[in-house]
């Protein structure tokens, strides 16, 4: 069985690009690099990323439009109210982004970066507009109207002392947010005349509320973790009983159902795929916890998916034999094609070649259960074997020939995402590999410069596997 090793194509990465920041249509992609990173499906943190993606819009709607009068030398049209609101709005973003890491969302930490930005770009309005006309006499007047104000909300405190952490912080981040509006605007010493004693006691507030917010958030990703957990000793000892099943009876009960061998190899095909999935979230969920008890999750899925991928060929191999030593010369035609068929997809989707390995005796012997059927595989072998190795070989040299014309793909993937001391990146500037992947900057300022980069470009990939669809769409490895 013969798998291209390369191939040079014309790529487009719109699809890349989405897949590896969330792969929903709900997340950011060439077409709508606005769009939030994609969260998990709990409720609390699609809320969140709702809220989160309102403000943000609404935020850098305002601040764009302020941009443009600055430069149309029209900043005078601007409503200070409108300034105000948009201050209130990066603050509110802030809090959520807050709230999204303590999930482990990377939406989070894109919402936080987001608000870096919009904040400095909002400070840059800000200065500039405290220079037109009249402003700094009009905002000493407001000044002393936002300081009777706040003394007239002061009686929050007091409230906020008396309820539970959650809805005091609720209360209090109400009143700091309308004395916000038009704090925007002041200097240190006259928020902290106005805002001083809110600030001071949301603080308190926040510290005990991150706490009770925290332990919620680890108890939701074990559990998460715990349901989406993989069971690689089951599965593996699931097609080990169909082997002796197979071998006893030519047949595996599977929840009422009596499935041949190849039809079981099908299901176990699709379980496999299935708890590798899982097993990607998992880790996932582990990296998200930051705690010591998921590092040692991690250990035992890694060490558990290990002697899971040792063993699991070598099964497979034993649940064909089991079958090719009860068929007859009648039964082995057919029952050859369907292993086929199963062993071929699986093989497509493996990293190496030990499931060929493994199985190929397996099928040598199914093979002989009918002299026919054997001659017909040993001529189409000597039919076909030195022409495929020369292919193989024309295939290699040919690739070897080209390598340095088009980079492979995970390198000018790498470079595009890279940042460097102008722009932001995926990856920090300086670092040789993906290992240490970050946001350093917010993704909408990262997927429209990528894309720009990647679109068009002529790269190499390496061990192609064709989707099971009618179109010749192909993916490829990583690295």
């Amino acid at each position: 069985m013969i798998r291209f090793q390369c191939v040079w194509t014309e790529l487009t990465f719109g699809l890349l690009l989405a897949l590896v920041c969330g792969g929903r249509s709900a997340a950011s992609t060439d077409e709508d690099p606005e769009a939030p990173l994609a969260v998990r499906p709990e409720d609390e943190s699609r809320k969140l990323q709702k809220e989160a993606e309102s403000r943000d819009r609404k935020a850098r709607a305002a601040v764009t439009t302020f941009r443009e009068k600055l430069a149309e030398d029209r900043l005078s049209q601007v409503k200070a109210g409108a300034v105000g609101d948009a201050h209130v709005a990066i603050l509110q973003l802030d809090r959520l982004s807050r709230r999204l890491v303590l999930l482990g969302e990377p939406a989070g930490r894109d919402f936080s970066m987001r608000t870096m930005e919009l904040r400095a770009g909002l400070t840059e309005i800000v200065g500039e507009y405290l220079q037109l006309p009249g402003v700094p006499e009009r905002i000493a007047r407001d000044y002393e109207v936002l300081r009777r104000e706040a003394q007239k909300r002061r009686g929050v405190l007091d409230l906020a002392r008396a309820l539970q952490w959650e809805m005091a912080e609720s209360i209090l981040h109400e009143a700091i947010d309308d004395l916000e509006k038009g704090a925007v605007w002041l200097g240190s010493d006259q928020r902290r005349m106005v805002l001083g004693e809110f600030a001071e006691m949301a603080g308190v507030v926040a510290m005990r509320v991150r706490r009770i917010r925290e332990e919620r958030a680890q108890a939701a990703l074990a559990e998460a973790r715990e349901a989406q957990t993989p069971d690689f000793d089951a599965l593996l000892g699931e097609i080990r009983s169909a082997a002796s099943s197979v071998q006893g009876s030519g047949a595996v009960e599977v929840e009422g159902q009596s499935l041949t061998g190849p039809e079981f190899l099908a299901r176990f095909g699709q379980r496999w795929q299935e708890a590798q999935h899982q097993a990607v979230l998992c880790r996932g969920l582990d990296w998200a916890r930051r705690v010591e008890a998921a590092t040692q999750a991690s250990a035992e899925l890694t060490s558990q998916h290990a002697r899971f991928s040792a063993e699991v060929a070598t099964a497979i191999a034993a649940l064909i034999e089991a079958d090719a030593a009860r068929a007859d010369a009648s039964a082995a035609r057919g029952m050859l094609a369907a292993y086929l068929d199963q062993v071929a997809q699986l093989v497509a989707l493996s990293g190496d070649d030990s499931l060929e390995s493994a199985v190929g005796p397996a099928l040598a012997k199914l093979a002989t259960k009918s002299p026919e059927l054997a001659a017909e595989v040993e001529a189409y072998r000597k039919a076909t074997t030195d022409v495929l190795r020369w292919r193989r070989r024309t295939a290699e040299a040919s690739a070897r020939a080209r390598k340095g014309e088009f980079s492979p793909i995970h390198e000018e993937f790498f470079r595009a995402v890279q940042a460097t001391d102008s722009t932001p990146g995926l990856v920090p500037a300086g670092a040789v590999d993906t290992s240490r992947a970050e946001f350093t900057g917010p993704v909408p300022s990262i997927m429209g410069p990528a894309a720009e980069k990647l679109m068009g470009r002529q790269v190499s990939l390496a061990d192609l596997v064709g989707l099971p669809t009618k179109s010749r769409i192909t993916i490829a490895r990583y690295g």
